[in-house]
């Protein structure tokens, strides 16, 4: 609107760009999300019976060629909690969309990213109170899909997942989500009041990789973007306007905060799937679950930092 504006008054075309302070106080917002489950477990420590409600702004309505009205199912919204793979006899969602006066859309994810942080922390809970492995409990939710199972395999393979280790833990998270099956294994220690991120290992399944240096290339730059929405990243409000307006306020995970990246593909799907917005899915969730592992406190709302959590080196710009 401000571009045709401009042009209509000089009567020329125009390219118009706004500065990052611009951008960041009055662009699109991604959706605050709120979801609350239960479960019933079998004799066998598997779930019987998963119930989740989400109350979350819309995402889809921006980009629809429909109206998203409220009252009705913003279908990105919902993604991840719909459909997955894990065997679940009985499944429900109850869904609200909130209006609120914030224009709200999409950040490099869909709803995929905060449905899956609050989904496979459940599952790591559940596997907790089974007394089950949680990436044993996984594989027994997979047992009915291999090809699932095989990255889920695959991931705790590179991760040495099971390898005793002083004072190293590890959190492990899975999606199926854009078409491709995902599976990121955070490693991390404390440093005195703070975590050390040693590394984390991606294997993703999108059934045909059609260029390796680029898919690595998404996967390893969404898992640092997931890394700054996990620890850092939030925008908040006072009298109608953010807080937040540039990176010294709107903290970002940078360099020294980075882990080794382990990325592997496998090809086993027989449609290809997305790689552009699947790298950030798994990444709070197996943070989340790699900090239980650690103190034994689970981690329910995002960013982390919020209930304290940095990591050594970003607890030098703090």
């Amino acid at each position: 609107m401000q571009a045709a504006l401009c042009s209509r008054a000089v009567r020329r075309p125009v390219k118009l760009i706004w500065s990052r302070e611009e951008d960041i106080k009055q662009d699109w917002f991604r959706p605050a999300f709120l979801l609350t489950a239960r479960a019933a477990l079998g004799a066998d420590g598997l779930p019987l019976a998963v119930a989740q409600r989400l109350v979350a702004p819309t995402i889809l309505a921006p980009v629809s060629p429909t109206p998203v009205e409220p009252g009705t199912v913003d279908g990105l919204a919902v993604e991840g909690l719909i459909a997955h793979p894990y065997r679940i006899p009985h499944t429900q969602v109850d869904y609200h969309m909130l209006p609120v006066g914030i224009p709200t859309m999409v950040l490099r994810t869909t709803g995929h990213g905060p449905n899956n942080f609050a989904f496979e922390s459940l599952i790591d809970e559940l596997a907790t109170a089974a007394h089950v492995d949680p990436y044993a409990y996984r594989r027994r939710l997979l047992a009915d899909n291999p090809h699932a199972l095989a990255v889920v395999d695959r991931a705790a393979a590179r991760a040495d997942w099971g390898r005793p280790r002083a004072r190293h833990h590890l959190g492990m998270a899975f999606a199926d989500c854009f078409g491709s099956y995902l599976c990121q294994v955070v490693e991390l220690s404390l440093v005195a009041d703070a975590i050390k991120l040693h590394r984390i290992v991606s294997v993703c399944d999108p059934g045909r990789v059609l260029d390796r240096n680029n898919a690595a290339a998404m996967i390893e730059g969404g898992v640092l973007w997931g890394l700054s929405t996990a620890l850092y990243s939030a925008i908040t409000f006072a009298n109608g306007h953010t807080r937040e307006r540039n990176f010294d306020r709107y903290r970002v995970a940078t360099l020294p905060d980075t882990p080794k990246l382990v990325t592997e593909f496998l090809e086993n799907r027989t449609d290809i799937g997305g790689l552009g917005e699947v790298g950030p899915v798994c990444v709070a969730a197996a943070l989340g679950n790699a900090l239980f592992a650690a103190t034994g406190r689970r981690y329910r709302r995002l960013p982390f930092a919020r209930d304290g959590v940095f990591t050594v080196y970003g607890r030098l710009f703090s």
